[in-house]
């Protein structure tokens, strides 16, 4: 199996080169041991490794910073006079398809346009035929000048007609290495406060009259080819979100050249008032609400707009990166791993986010009890699947099910770290639990550790010492797929130096 990930987004991170700030705070392993000792009344000194416990972060940001996709609710409450959909009800297939690369890096200067003409003089001249589903990637150049405090001013920008030419060809889902499909934010701006009001945001604007899409701050063009690979843009599951962040990758892999894919939904969302420890705040601002804030922003007037108090949907989420479904990385259990230090999530490759799936079902198992290393065999037997490096073990408890009843985080059977080593050692480097936690649930730990048993608070994070692994909590709707002949997605979202952080876990199945 030969399978290669080229990763095209940026970092989420604190103080970005773009327009709107990100904070993210870090809270290390001595802050985790003080956390939970207030809330679960432990005193951290009598933890398995005094004074230590997981690391975590809170990120405070616009659901449209960093490498994200809109939603075409993001461009206005309506397209073609219906609903538009929203970021967690876009089908998952649009963010599927073939790449194409349109090289404008060193035709067009900042802030020129992109006809209609100069993308047909492109295609002819990499001998491409565009078709329905293709993921058209725009490479104006401004990706190399990510980090450098006039990125929101570099790259070339579409007109609307280019727009509806490729939604005409059957393309859905456009990308840009700039901070928006449009030209320059500042160019715009200038533009309209000169009296140019179509000026303003056509790209966008274009997404009121077609159902089309686009991802923004997708970057590395460069290591692409022109075309011959798929592009994944999977957002996070933002309840009833503008748009999201992406983990956008390119994937090389034979067996997605398969005409018709499925796409299965794993994820829970990010929402307020989740049934887990880790509490979301989502704020929505409507078209209403961003237009004035914009306007103020750029010293304009919103009753000026070419739709007056219509601008673009957004929302500001404050989450903990272990909230939703997310993939943790070996820095959450330990600074120091087994080769020195241990791999934060953006250093996580990505080939262990990606690949055959295997569903091992342990929905008998009660609440609360162990999945052995004789579990995993037995049910691997039953199952006629022989686990083999780059396989993605995904562990269905049950507890899936409950995901928004109150005791969600108390379902769910726990990997034993003998049945962890024993997955290791046959090569996956990825497991995936449809429960709270890779362990038991929560309360039951405290309460086998407060009788006696130290070593049962964190048994996982113990074993993760000494073995590479990610893995990925809250992965659900597993009774919707086969045991196995099926590819999963669990890119994370790059979160600079993070721990853990959210995904939209996918599984890819034959049409």
């Amino acid at each position: 199996m030969s399978i290669r990930i080229v990763d095209l987004s940026v970092a989420l991170e604190s103080f970005p080169s773009e327009y709107h700030d990100t904070l993210v705070t870090y809270w290390d392993h001595h802050d985790g041991a003080r956390r939970l000792a207030r809330d679960w009344k432990i005193n951290p000194a009598d933890l398995p490794h005094p004074n230590q416990a997981g690391a975590y972060e809170d990120v405070t940001a616009l659901t449209h910073a960093g490498t994200h996709i809109d939603a075409p609710w993001h461009f206005g409450p309506k397209t073609d006079g219906q609903p538009a959909k929203t970021v967690d009800r876009m089908p998952l297939e649009w963010c599927l398809g073939d790449g194409v690369v349109l090289d404008f890096s060193q035709s067009k200067k900042d802030g020129e346009y992109i006809e209609v003409r100069d993308v047909e003089v492109e295609l002819e001249r990499i001998s491409y035929r565009l078709k329905a589903g293709d993921i058209v990637l725009i490479w104006t150049g401004a990706g190399r000048h990510w980090g450098a405090p006039d990125y929101g001013a570099r790259g070339s920008g579409l007109t609307a007609e280019v727009v509806f030419w490729f939604f005409h060809k059957g393309v859905r889902v456009l990308t840009t290495d700039a901070y928006t499909l449009d030209i320059p934010v500042p160019r715009m701006v200038e533009k309209f406060k000169a009296g140019d009001k179509e000026a303003f945001f056509p790209v966008h604007r274009a997404g009121r009259k077609v159902e089309y899409t686009h991802a923004e701050k997708v970057v590395n063009l460069q290591s692409l080819p022109a075309s011959g690979f798929k592009v994944a843009l999977f957002p996070v599951k933002v309840r009833a979100g503008s748009g999201a962040w992406t983990r956008a990758v390119a994937i090389f892999d034979d067996a997605l050249k398969r005409e018709q894919l499925r796409c299965v939904d794993l994820s829970v969302p990010l929402e307020n008032f989740a049934a887990e420890y880790h509490q979301t705040s989502i704020s929505y601002w409507d078209h209403y609400d961003f237009a004035r804030r914009s306007a103020k922003g750029q010293g304009t007037n919103p009753a000026d707009f070419p739709e007056p108090y219509v601008g673009g949907a957004l929302e500001l989420v404050a989450a903990s990166t272990h909230a939703g479904t997310h993939v943790v990385a070996p820095w959450h259990f330990t600074p120091v791993g087994r080769r020195g230090a241990a791999m934060t999530i953006d250093q996580v490759p990505l080939e262990w986010c990606y690949g055959p799936g295997v569903v091992l079902d342990f929905t008998s198992k009660p609440n609360g009890s162990y999945i052995s290393a004789g579990d995993l065999q037995e049910e691997s037997s039953r199952i006629g699947h022989t686990l083999a490096p780059g396989d993605i073990a995904m562990l269905h408890t049950g507890a899936g099910d409950h995901w928004g009843a109150p005791d969600y985080v108390d379902r769910g059977a726990g990997l034993t770290a003998d049945a962890l080593r024993w997955l290791v050692e046959r090569g996956v480097r990825a497991v995936t639990t449809d429960a709270a936690d890779l362990d038991i649930p929560m309360r039951d730990r405290v309460q086998r550790f407060r009788n006696g048993e130290k070593q049962a608070l964190f048994p996982i994070a113990e074993a993760a010492r000494e073995l590479e692994f990610i893995y990925a909590a809250k992965v659900v709707n597993l009774r919707q797929l086969p045991p196995a002949g099926f590819r999963v997605a669990l890119f994370p979202v790059k979160v600079r130096r993070a721990s853990s952080s959210w995904t939209r876990a996918v599984a890819i199945v034959n049409g």
